[in-house]
């Protein structure tokens, strides 16, 4: 686990003699360097997370928040105490980041509340409740929130709730895709089925517009078909005010 979380690996809370494992429900390193660099790039201030758990995530958001003048993090996470013993809030302590507020209550109860008291936010990560209807609950709010040059990201965007949550909501004209880029070794790793729709992909760019509409899938023109391939931590920056009409709809799969 050091060695995935080196920024970390002298402050980590030791779990040994608890039921908890790092590996298990944490983000990657190179998810969390992706939230890091997002954060650090953009300059971002004032950020939010849906679920804490032991902290890894959190770690790497404050870590980037540490760098600016007025850092701020708000955490959800109904089972901090009681779930999780406390870990992720005591990983943030030992490495001094304390600029937090912790919310221990459901993002559904929550999010409303903050929303109502005008908060607004420059970065959402999203890792809670993994239900396609939940995770859109949470990230209906934060949209609300989260003001334009910011981003939302969303943890395990491979699982398949999640990665149609991401399809759908890559149609709303006031978002753009973010992701990291596939290294070169995941590349290696890729199967013959992934190299072959990639190939497939790429072909379907040099269609002409309207009739590659007609042959292709609102998901095989817009791309989505790769989003569960490249990464499991995806985001959304928010380029747009959110200026949809009350009835406006765009079909995804």
């Amino acid at each position: 686990m050091g060695l995935e979380h080196p920024r970390f690996q002298e402050t980590l809370v030791s779990l040994e003699n608890t039921r908890f494992d790092y590996k298990a429900t944490s983000i990657l390193g190179s998810e969390g360097e992706f939230l890091w660099n997002l954060i650090r790039d953009h300059g971002y201030e004032k950020t939010i997370e849906i679920g804490c758990a032991l902290g890894v995530s959190s770690l790497y958001i404050c870590d980037a928040l540490s760098f600016t003048r007025n850092p701020s993090h708000t955490i959800i996470d109904p089972f901090q105490t009681q779930g999780w013993s406390g870990i992720g809030i005591r990983n943030l302590k030992e490495r001094n980041l304390e600029f937090f507020t912790l919310l221990e209550k459901p993002s559904e109860f929550a999010l409303p509340e903050l929303l109502e008291s005008g908060e607004t936010f420059d970065f959402g990560f999203i890792d809670g409740y993994h239900t396609f209807d939940h995770a859109m609950v949470d990230f209906f709010y934060l949209n609300r929130m989260i003001r334009v040059g910011g981003m939302i990201v969303f943890d395990d965007a491979n699982w398949p709730s999640i990665g149609k949550l991401i399809r759908y909501v890559r149609n709303y004209p006031a978002y753009q895709l973010v992701s990291p880029r596939i290294s070169d070794s995941k590349q290696d790793h890729l199967t013959k089925r992934q190299k072959i729709l990639r190939l497939f992909i790429q072909a379907t760019k040099l269609v002409p517009e309207q009739t590659r509409k007609k042959l292709f899938s609102d998901r095989v023109n817009s791309g989505a078909v790769q989003i569960p391939e490249a990464s499991s931590v995806v985001g959304l920056m928010k380029i747009g005010e959110d200026e949809r009409r009350w009835d406006w709809y765009d079909d995804f799969v």
